[in-house]
């Protein structure tokens, strides 16, 4: 689907004003993930239309670049980490993430843990950047 995710939580928020039901409502309807499939929703754009349906504020931070790439102020939609920025995830999380096979499902993260790796192997790094990284990275 074509949709940006600004254009998901609109929607989502839409939704919710127009018939009023919460976002467990939707999914409880049997139809629910016939219908996602068939529109081609992606993981990413679920999310968004989650937080429009629960009437969260959208995370505009100049979300996807042109790419399609995430960026470092968008929000992680699953996980351990969900609801926090990409930038905020330490290397053993992105490393750990990189190694599940269910990551292709979410291509947009896929492609940042991927980028975000290899920017760590070009980037050198001095001691006292190294043991700063060592005390925070405690995943």
């Amino acid at each position: 689907m074509g949709m940006n995710y600004k254009q998901c939580w609109e929607i989502g928020k839409k939704s919710k004003e127009q018939f009023g039901e919460s976002w467990e409502s939707w999914t409880k309807d049997p139809g629910w993930e016939d219908y996602v499939k068939k529109k081609g929703f992606t993981d990413n754009q679920l999310f968004y239309f989650k937080l429009g349906v629960d009437g969260k504020p959208f995370q505009d931070t100049s979300m996807s670049d042109v790419s399609g790439d995430v960026m470092d102020d968008e929000i992680m939609p699953f996980g351990k980490h969900k609801g926090a920025k990409f930038g905020s995830l330490t290397p053993n999380y992105l490393r750990w993430i990189n190694e599940q096979p269910w990551l292709e499902k979410w291509p947009t993260v896929a492609v940042y843990v991927k980028r975000k790796l290899d920017e760590l192997k070009e980037t050198k790094l001095d001691k006292d950047t190294v043991r700063q990284m060592l005390s925070l990275d405690e995943d």
